[in-house]
């Protein structure tokens, strides 16, 4: 494979990195991961927020202060959690993804050995993101199966899709190495 398609699959990386760490922002602060009516009342669910909204108009919220206590048996903080280690580890993978169209491209040893690194990031990242929505999914099915999947959880998905989809570019880096160039094994 060129050196254009390896340039390519980096700059890739490098979207898709981006795509998910907003899909996964957004997701933690729009906030609404599922809603279930009852009556007169919807009951709207977030990672960190709840709201009651009745057909009169009026709206009860109540936000969590002891976030990451994992004081509730059955609660968000998991998902929070996973959420935050994928972020983290994504911004690990756009760093490094960074470093070698800016500096190590034509350094195929180290090209090679970041791809490596970035491999391992990925896969850290997407297991915490897949966990974080197999866990809403286990745990909250009965919330979710009488109720109306939210906009943030649907947008976690699709940041879990592209988790999955940055997987696929990394490890396509990792079965190719760009065309031999001047490697000085040094930065």
């Amino acid at each position: 494979m060129s050196g254009s398609h390896s340039m390519r699959l980096l700059i890739a990386t490098i979207i898709t990195s981006l795509l998910s760490i907003v899909c996964f922002i957004v997701s933690y602060f729009v906030n609404v991961w599922w809603t279930v009516t009852t009556g007169n009342v919807d009951t709207i669910q977030g990672l960190w927020k709840a709201c009651q909204k009745y057909q009169n108009g009026t709206e009860i919220c109540t936000e969590r202060t002891d976030l990451l206590s994992f004081k509730a048996k059955k609660g968000t903080d998991p998902i929070i959690t996973c959420i935050i280690i994928s972020v983290v580890f994504t911004i690990f993978i756009l760093f490094a993804s960074l470093s070698i169209v800016i500096c190590c491209r034509k350094r195929t040893t180290t090209w090679y050995k970041t791809i490596q690194w970035m491999t391992f990031f990925v896969i850290i990242s997407l297991v915490a993101a897949a966990d974080g929505m197999l866990y809403t999914e286990f745990e909250f099915k009965e919330e979710l199966s009488n109720g109306k999947r939210g906009l943030a959880y649907m947008i976690s998905w699709a940041g879990t899709g592209f988790q999955f989809i940055l997987f696929i570019l990394i490890i396509a880096q990792l079965c190719i190495r760009p065309p031999p160039t001047v490697d000085t094994n040094a930065w």
